[in-house]
């Protein structure tokens, strides 16, 4: 999976999870995430400091999970209140393409 899908896919993952810790989530959004650990394979939630590096991590390791993952989170987006939702609205999870243990080297020059 390319790196600004993952970034994207576990924003919305994080969201969605301190919504429903905090409780800011709706019934559907809480059903979200409830799902989302399922797929997850997690059975309580990680500590607030480790939870993005702990979805990032398994989403990289499990492409059909994220693929689910994304398709419930753009169900969840037609909750007009859901920021998880629409994070991943229009995320095209049809080719994921997971890449482990990449090492990128240079200059990296941006201009606008």
């Amino acid at each position: 999976m390319d790196p600004v899908t993952l970034a994207t896919i576990t924003s919305g993952v994080a969201v969605l999870a301190s919504e429903s810790a905090k409780g800011l989530a709706g019934e559907a959004g809480k059903d979200t995430w409830t799902r989302i650990k399922s797929l997850l394979r997690w059975g309580k939630d990680p500590a607030p400091a480790e939870l993005a590096p702990a979805i990032a991590q398994q989403l990289a390791k499990d492409e059909q999970a994220a693929r689910r993952i994304v398709e419930l989170l753009q169900e969840h987006a037609g909750e007009r209140t859901s920021i998880a939702g629409a994070i991943v609205g229009n995320v095209n999870a049809e080719k994921l393409i997971v890449i482990t243990g990449q090492t990128v080297a240079g200059d990296f020059n941006i201009t606008m």
